[in-house]
């Protein structure tokens, strides 16, 4: 192995929360990369080889991103109208397939018959063609670095255990992992790690999710 010497050593803390190292070697003979650098550069200028090596010692806290938009749900889930019995939540959706259908409890339940003020109020917007609202949707994404892929399993499912920023959201929604994606960096071969990022979707407001509680469907997401 050729005699080199290490010129220079660097430490830093990277905005996605890695704690990396760059190391400079030279030497007059050619030099080779240590195998756990995830990239390097190589230069040889005046009859002297110069390695750098890019390492990462730890991945980090990882740093979250948000986003906050709109989505467009059913008039029926406005916050307006989550009082309405669950009953009356069944009648109106089996109405509207159709006003005689045979299921309505009790039978000929009419919503222009209605006494409940919000069922009047969602029938006066629903005969104007106003069926549907721009409701917020945050969406939060965590970004770090691992050293292994992304963990896919809890995909699909409400999110438990994630330690999401303290943001001013509505306090009737909850999160879906909505999706989970990784980056190789590096490779088996010489220390693999992964910068991964997983995605977390919140839920409509005063969506209902079963049990008299708010938020992505219990039943359909654990």
């Amino acid at each position: 192995m050729p005699s080199d010497v290490q010129t220079r050593v660097q430490w830093s803390r990277e905005l996605d929360g890695a704690y990396r190292k760059t190391i400079v070697r030279q030497s007059f003979q050619e030099i080779e990369p240590a195998q756990i650098s995830v990239q390097y550069r190589k230069e040889y200028a005046d009859a002297v080889y110069t390695v750098t090596e890019d390492q990462i010692e730890l991945g980090g806290e990882g740093v979250w991103s948000i986003d906050c938009t709109t989505t467009q749900e059913p008039i029926e889930t406005h916050t307006y109208f989550k009082d309405i019995t669950e009953t009356d939540k069944r009648n109106w959706a089996l109405w509207k397939k159709d006003p005689k259908h045979p299921q309505l409890n009790p039978p000929g339940w009419d919503p222009y018959q209605s006494g409940d003020t919000a069922i009047q109020t969602l029938l006066y917007w629903w005969n104007r063609d106003v069926t549907s609202y721009l409701a917020p949707r945050i969406v939060a994404r965590w970004t770090v670095i691992e050293n292994h892929p992304p963990d896919t399993s809890g995909v699909g499912k409400i999110a438990t255990g994630w330690d999401t920023p303290a943001i001013n959201k509505p306090a009737d929604i909850n999160f879906l992992l909505a999706g989970a994606n990784g980056r190789q960096i590096g490779t088996p071969e010489t220390g693999e790690w992964w910068e991964n990022t997983y995605e977390l979707l919140g839920s409509a407001r005063s969506t209902d999710a079963g049990g008299g509680t708010t938020g992505w469907i219990t039943f359909l997401y654990t």
